[in-house]
């Protein structure tokens, strides 16, 4: 239902044309559930081209793919930006292409993504949310972009498990890339 009443806005914005084609098949289950048990689905449509359904707002991933695209403008090595549809409380994405990459050009980029996670605090980026793109790593879910992490009660900080994870959320590591 809400493939039917977006499909000419998701034409124009992934094909700049009126139609996107047949679709194939709907690959479902590929994700952790959203909004009441819903998952990710990914339509494959006549011509080989894909395009990427969840089921929960977009806007975290928009917003990115925004910063992406600005700084591509005065970064050598560029990073993979993905069109995004948001719908607030679902939202469309270009589907990350995954190709042969050049092993130096994939460790730059995932070298400037990191930097970038680290810079706004983002965590949660494991192999679901991380896919291989053509230029690199794509970042594909951002749910917990906007999110805070707690400070640790003061009581417990002279546990060595407890500064260690401290110290491991307050550096790059807390991106689990």
């Amino acid at each position: 239902r809400r493939y039917v009443s977006d499909k000419k806005e998701l034409a124009r914005q992934f094909l700049c044309t009126d139609d996107l084609g047949k679709v194939l098949r709907i690959e479902g289950h590929i994700s952790d559930p959203h909004n009441k048990g819903q998952t990710v689905l990914i339509l494959h449509f006549q011509g080989g081209r894909r395009l990427v359904y969840k089921p929960r707002g977009l806007s975290p991933e928009k917003v990115w793919n925004q910063l992406l695209h600005w700084l591509n403008v005065s970064w050598k090595d560029r990073l993979t930006v993905l069109r995004v549809v948001d719908r607030c409380s679902y939202g469309w994405m270009e589907f990350a292409q995954s190709n042969n990459i050049d092993s130096r050009q994939y460790y730059l980029a995932a070298g400037n993504l990191l930097f970038l996670l680290y810079l706004f605090g983002i965590d949660d980026m494991h192999t679901e949310n991380v896919v291989v793109g053509a230029r690199g790593p794509v970042i594909v879910d951002l749910e917990t972009m906007m999110q805070m992490s707690l400070p640790l009660h003061e009581a417990r900080r002279a546990f060595a498990s407890e500064k260690l994870s401290k110290r491991i959320s307050q550096s790059v590591l807390r991106a689990g890339f």
